[in-house]
């Protein structure tokens, strides 16, 4: 976390953990959104780490999780078939169709909207992905 901010890791990890429920059957987030979502823009690997260690018995889709360019994780082999059996459409290279499956946060998120709202926050790139 940055050194000036009010906010502990557990909290970031539970606001990323609320915002990972949010996500709907079919669509992806991707890390750097759930960051911005959260607050911390920049903190995109951190919400990586944290999904990376998410316990099975919270039971969230983390699976719906996946890189700025649409990659999956390079370690979760099951990551892409999961997400497959969901309707998410992938590109020749085995990346997710963010412009067909990526989450609009603003539109379907109480969470999304609180969090960011909080934090002012601006305009959003096509990194953060939020449409």
């Amino acid at each position: 976390m940055h050194p000036h901010s009010t906010m502990s890791t557990e909290e970031f990890r539970k606001k990323i953990y609320l915002l990972v429920r949010e996500i709907p059957r079919g669509k992806t987030a991707t890390y750097g959104q759930l960051a911005f979502l959260a607050g911390f823009p920049r903190h995109a690997r951190m919400v990586g780490r944290i999904l990376s260690t998410t316990p099975r018995r919270l039971s969230l889709p983390c699976h719906r999780v996946v890189s700025a360019s649409g990659r999956c994780a390079p370690h979760w082999i099951e990551q892409a078939e999961l997400l497959r059996k969901e309707g998410v459409v992938f590109l020749p290279g085995n990346r997710v169709n963010l412009k067909l499956c990526l989450w609009n946060c603003y539109g379907e998120s109480p969470a999304a909207s609180s969090f960011s709202s909080k934090r002012g926050a601006g305009p959003l790139d096509k990194n953060h992905g939020c449409v």
